[in-house]
């Protein structure tokens, strides 16, 4: 469902490429359906001092986008940070894997 996915590091670069996505019509998580033809490529890049993560996704999807779509970010490190735990309801979120 979530296609098959092949990565490979080299020196400080994670990049993941993924294909054979089961159609969806929640596609990209923003409204737009995708297809068979899907396929994202990530590259996670790690800064010298370990600080900071750059991130960088492009989906390719020629049944439902026109042209390629990148999104890109940045992480950082917070060594202090707290986990919060939270209460899931776990009934809501199984309402999204069941929507046709």
């Amino acid at each position: 469902y979530m296609g098959h996915s092949i990565g490979a590091i080299e020196g400080n670069v994670l990049s993941i490429n993924t294909a054979y996505f089961a159609p969806d019509h929640w596609g990209l998580g923003r409204g737009a359906p995708s297809g068979v033809q899907k396929r994202v490529n990530e590259r996670y890049t790690l800064s010298e001092d370990g600080s900071m993560l750059e991130l960088e996704y492009t989906f390719y999807d020629p049944e439902y986008l026109l042209e390629s779509v990148t999104e890109s970010g940045k992480l950082l490190l917070n060594p202090g940070y707290v986990m919060e735990e939270w209460n899931c309801d776990l009934e809501s979120a199984r309402r999204h894997l069941s929507v046709e």
